[in-house]
C-alpha cells in the first residue's frame, strides 16, 4: 500500500495542528487588541539565534572553505542585511568586537549583553538606544538576587526610540535549553521586570525560548500579554530548529497589545543561506531559522 506520508511529513503535520489548536485561544483581532496611544512607525525585527556566526555544520567543508578564503564573514554579514532588519537581536552572538563590526556594517547602533557562561546576546537597531540593562547591571542593582544563576545563556534589554513621541521596550533572551522548571524561573523574572517598566510602553520580546508551543510556559507568556506573532499572523512553516531539517519551533517574537494593530507578517527564514529550502549549499548560517516580523 503507498504512504501518503513519510513518518517525518507526518510528525510536522501533526506538530503544526498541535500549535494551531494551542494558540489559537490566544488570537487577537485589530479591534479587540488595546490600542493605545501608539505612533506607527514602520520596522522590520530579525531574531536569530546566530551559533557564533559560525556556521553549520560545524565541519561542512564549503564553509570552512569559505573561511579559509575569508569569505565567510561577508556572506554572513550580507545575508543579514538582506532581510532589511531595523532591529535584530542574536543569541549565541559573537564577541563583542566582532558585534561592533556587524553593527558598523550594517549602520545600526548596538547593546551587548554578555553571559554567565558562553552564550551572550546582542540587539542592533537602526533606532537610537536610550537605555540598556544587561544581566550584569540587574546584579550590581541587587534588583534579581539570583538572576546569574537562573540565565545561564543571556537577557537582557533595550529602550529604542522609534520617534521623538514613540518608544519601544526589546527584551532579547536566551532561555536555558535544558529545564522546564528553570525556563518558568526564567520568566517569572522577566515578567517581574517587565512590570515595572513604563505600563504605556510597547513590549517586544524575542529569541530562542528553547520550548514548543505545547509547553505551559508557551501559554503563559500569552497569558500574560504577549502574543506570539506568528501564531497572530504567520505566512509558510513555522519551525526553527534545526535549520538543515527543521522539526520545532523554539524560537519567537511576542509582542504586546500596543503592536498587534501594526503587526503585518511573520515568517521563517528558511531559504538559503539560512536554511536549505531553496538549495544545498552545504552550510546554513547556523543550526537555527532566523524568525523575521514586520510591523507599519
Amino acid at each position: 500500500m503507498r504512504r501518503l506520508f513519510s513518518r517525518r511529513q507526518f510528525l510536522n503535520k501533526l506538530t503544526t495542528f498541535g500549535s494551531s489548536l494551542v494558540s489559537s485561544s490566544f488570537l487577537l483581532s485589530p479591534n479587540q487588541a488595546n490600542s493605545q496611544t501608539f505612533e506607527s512607525v514602520p520596522f522590520c525585527s530579525v531574531a536569530f539565534n546566530v551559533c557564533e556566526a559560525e556556521g553549520w555544520p560545524r565541519w561542512s567543508q564549503a564553509k570552512k572553505k569559505l573561511q579559509r578564503n575569508q569569505q565567510w564573514f561577508p556572506r554572513f554579514v550580507k545575508a543579514i542585511q538582506s532581510l532589511n532588519p531595523q532591529i535584530l537581536s542574536f543569541a549565541e552572538a559573537p564577541s563583542r568586537e566582532t558585534c561592533q563590526d556587524i553593527a558598523e556594517r550594517l549602520e545600526m547602533n548596538v547593546a551587548y549583553f554578555p553571559s554567565p557562561s558562553d552564550y551572550p546576546g546582542a540587539l542592533f537597531s537602526t533606532f537610537p538606544i536610550d537605555n540598556q540593562v544587561s544581566l550584569e547591571k540587574l546584579k550590581e542593582r541587587g534588583t534579581q538576587a539570583n538572576v546569574e544563576k537562573l540565565f545561564s545563556r543571556h537577557w537582557g534589554w533595550a529602550e529604542l526610540q522609534l520617534s521623538e513621541k514613540t518608544s519601544l521596550i526589546v527584551h532579547s533572551v536566551h532561555f536555558n535549553p535544558h529545564s522546564s522548571s528553570v525556563r518558568q524561573q526564567e520568566w517569572n523574572c522577566l515578567k517581574a521586570q517587565i512590570q515595572l517598566q513604563k505600563p504605556s510602553t510597547p513590549i517586544l520580546l524575542q529569541g530562542d525560548f528553547n520550548f514548543t508551543p505545547q509547553d505551559p510556559l508557551y501559554q503563559n507568556i500569552q497569558r500574560f500579554g504577549l502574543y506570539d506573532t506568528f501564531a497572530q499572523r504567520g505566512i509558510g512553516e513555522a519551525e526553527t530548529f534545526p535549520s538543515i531539517f527543521p522539526q520545532q519551533r523554539i524560537d519567537y517574537h511576542f509582542c504586546s497589545q500596543e503592536l498587534l494593530p501594526h503587526l503585518i507578517e511573520s515568517r521563517v527564514c528558511h531559504d538559503s543561506p539560512f536554511g536549505w529550502k531553496s538549495g544545498n549549499l552545504g552550510y546554513s548560517l547556523s543550526d537555527h531559522l532566523p524568525i523575521r516580523t514586520i510591523f507599519r
